[in-house]
């Protein structure tokens, strides 16, 4: 399986669009023997949370702590159990693929999640940087209203901010986004959001720290 940069939105879109419409290949890819092609299975399998797929990944997975990517909602026992493996034994830290975890239980927002936030966060105070749980669907213009609802992006820093639909899958019901920030040079990130579309209206499913500069 080909590779594809995830700092570029053409190589973005052109996976999304693949893992859409053939998903046999990305579940593969997950035991080929190259690291790098695992990853991007990983990815973009996490990103279209294809059910079938996501069997697949979890198995791969099974005894292993390697962990990239998005993290779709809601969440299930697999996932709380790799938060806490990850996140809250004696000797673990919180790692930069870790913030996808906590964007993940701020959107799950159901009580287990809420409870396991709050001790993530007695652990590691102030670490990660987060809002409210968007309670509202996205309707209209919604690359602007994805912006409002960005709770993983600072008030101060929305006024930097602007969000760009990559890839839409063949139901029409999954897209992908690119969420920037642009505070200056050497001041830039960049997150990727996946939302489904609903009756009424978009809903966030994950959020993704992609880079920085």
């Amino acid at each position: 399986m080909a590779t594809y940069n995830f700092t570029d939105t053409k190589s973005l879109a052109k996976g999304f669009k693949l893992a859409d419409q053939n998903p046999t290949i990305f579940i593969a890819a997950l035991n080929d023997p190259t690291e790098n092609v695992q990853v991007n299975a990983q990815r973009f399998i996490r990103y279209l949370a294809d059910p079938k797929a996501m069997a697949a990944l979890r198995a791969s997975q099974s005894g292993q702590k390697f962990f990239t990517g998005a993290v779709p909602v809601p969440l299930e026992d697999w996932d709380y159990e790799r938060i806490q493996n990850g996140l809250l034994c004696d000797s673990c830290s919180l790692k930069s693929p870790d913030v996808n975890y906590i964007y993940a239980l701020v959107l799950d927002g159901s009580q287990r999640a809420q409870e396991l936030l709050g001790r993530i966060n007695a652990r590691y105070p102030r670490k990660v940087t987060y809002g409210e749980r968007p309670e509202s669907r996205v309707s209209g213009n919604v690359e602007k209203q994805l912006v409002r609802q960005a709770f993983f992006i600072s008030a101060d820093d929305k006024k930097f901010t602007k969000a760009q639909r990559i890839a839409i899958n063949r139901r029409g019901d999954k897209a992908l986004y690119v969420v920037y920030v642009n505070r200056g040079p050497l001041a830039e990130e960049w997150y990727h959001v996946v939302m489904t579309r609903e009756s009424d209206g978009w809903r966030i499913i994950s959020v993704s720290f992609a880079a920085n500069s």
